[in-house]
């Protein structure tokens, strides 16, 4: 598997070294993520629909989600209960690689899908030693 990773990083870094400069790292159109969707070998990608959490705050650390289609939002909680709602989420943001590289255990937000989303699924350990 670790090949076949390391195959797939490199395909997203043709492609992202493709993309105009103004489009980095931000492909919110439906046919560049068809194309980011065409790099995935189909074992790594996992589908989630609209309405359903990657993960929530404090969940153990486990995998790091790479985004390849869809929309999601960052979902934070203030004391008073009130939720804030971040909606600027779109492919190839990745989620949960900050914790794994800084050694925290934890997923430090909640992450709802707003769409249909299609994943990258990595095992945190495999992914922070890449």
């Amino acid at each position: 598997m670790e090949q076949e990773l390391i195959r797939f990083f490199e395909r997203l870094d043709d492609f992202v070294r493709d993309a105009a400069p103004a489009n980095a790292f931000h492909f919110p159109l439906p046919a560049q993520q068809r194309r980011l969707l065409a790099l995935c070998p189909a074992a790594l990608a996992q589908r989630w629909e609209s309405g359903e959490y990657l993960f929530t705050v404090y969940q153990p650390l486990t995998s790091v989600y790479i985004m390849l289609s869809g929309n999601c939002c960052v979902e934070k909680y203030k004391e008073s209960g009130a939720v804030m709602t971040d909606h600027a989420r779109y492919p190839l943001q990745m989620f949960g690689l900050f914790e794994g590289l800084a050694g925290i255990g934890y997923y430090t937000t909640t992450i709802r899908c707003t769409t249909a989303c299609t994943f990258v699924v990595l095992p945190v350990e495999q992914c922070c030693a890449i």
